[in-house]
């Protein structure tokens, strides 16, 4: 049975939180796929213009999806105008937790960068140092937005 760290305290109950993590990626994913195969597709056949174009095409109606619409309305509902810090950064731990693969890692950790503020809780930290480990051209990330400095650690709460 997983549970959780120690240092995260929400103002929403937790096992909300995770499953809005859960059901954010699991809307989310087609699209990152899509987006990681054209990203591929230019790195190894920059000359095939129709399959370039047809990803584009199908990235922008995976963009358009009523599950992805649905999650993103939820996340916006249940973290609300003003967020708490504590649930931001929980749920930033758990869409890092729950990412599979280190381009999942990345995309949170860009698209979700202007709500990760320091100070961090460790186990936020940490899994933000396991996603650079992983994928070291997202380190200027967390460099510029000094998520791993060690100053910024929050104190348990």
């Amino acid at each position: 049975m997983y549970s959780f760290p120690d240092d995260l305290h929400t103002q929403t109950p937790k096992e909300q939180l995770s499953a809005l993590a859960q059901e954010y990626l699991e809307a989310i994913r087609p699209y990152l796929n899509q987006m990681r195969e054209i990203t591929d597709l230019y790195e190894q056949r920059p000359e095939d213009s129709v399959r370039i174009e047809a990803g584009h095409h199908r990235l922008d109606e995976l963009c358009r999806t009523d599950e992805r619409e649905r999650t993103h309305d939820a996340i916006d509902d249940a973290l609300g105008l003003v967020v708490p810090k504590n649930d931001c950064d929980f749920l930033v731990y758990e869409l890092l937790r729950q990412s599979a693969n280190s381009y999942e890692e990345c995309w949170v950790l860009t698209d979700w960068e202007d709500n990760i503020t320091p100070p961090l809780p460790v186990a936020v930290r940490h899994l933000i140092g396991q996603a650079v480990v992983r994928s070291p051209e997202i380190q200027n990330v967390a460099d510029r937005a000094h998520w791993l400095d060690h100053e910024n650690e929050s104190a348990p709460r």
